[in-house]
């Protein structure tokens, strides 16, 4: 390789422009990674002072919600659910009270079976199965009568069935008795509420 000398002046400004570039490429290596990491902590402080603002806004909140809870518990709501957590207990209460709801309004029950219970945070789910007779107009009545008082009971999986086949409809004839079952489901509160 053949290398040309450079004149002095060339070469000191050569010499002076590898000086500022180097200085410029340490300071770049400084400065570029400070400059990162401000930016990366000042939008974290943004975050955070969102959240603080946020959380600020929902602590607000708290004594309208103490409030209202506090309303709630006035109003006696420990009359929506079954009386005893206890599975057996609380399907007994559910078992009577459809009884005595099915025949106050001319059903006629023909079994009762309890399904397994299920919990579901801080209440159990308890389920009574039902088959009984009825005619229509008595089932559409016990079925108001089930899920219109207290406590709450949920009706699911209602079947209604002809028990004998009519060819003909005859004037004046007895309404037909039907063949009705379903679930009823009710909630009792586990622990202390």
């Amino acid at each position: 390789m053949n290398f040309r000398a450079l004149p002095p002046q060339q070469s000191r400004i050569l010499a002076l422009s590898l000086l500022l570039g180097s200085v410029a490429l340490i300071i770049a290596m400084i400065a570029v990674p400070v400059f990162l990491l401000h930016r990366h902590y000042n939008q974290t402080i943004e975050r955070q002072l969102d959240l603080l603002a946020r959380y600020a806004r929902i602590g607000a909140t708290a004594p309208s919600l103490a409030q209202q809870l506090e309303t709630l518990k006035a109003k006696g709501t420990r009359g929506f659910f079954l009386k005893s957590p206890v599975p057996a207990l609380a399907a007994s209460e559910m078992q009577e009270i459809v009884k005595g709801v099915a025949e106050s309004n001319g059903g006629k029950i023909s079994s009762m079976q309890i399904p397994e219970h299920k919990d579901d945070g801080n209440y159990r789910k308890v389920t009574v199965s039902i088959q009984m007779s009825a005619k229509i107009s008595a089932a559409q009545k016990i079925f108001y009568a089930l899920e219109t008082q207290h406590p709450y009971l949920s009706l699911d999986n209602v079947s209604i069935r002809a028990t004998s086949w009519q060819a003909q409809r005859v004037v004046n004839a007895p309404e037909p008795e039907f063949l009705v079952q379903f679930d009823a489901a009710g909630y009792a509160v586990l622990g202390n509420k």
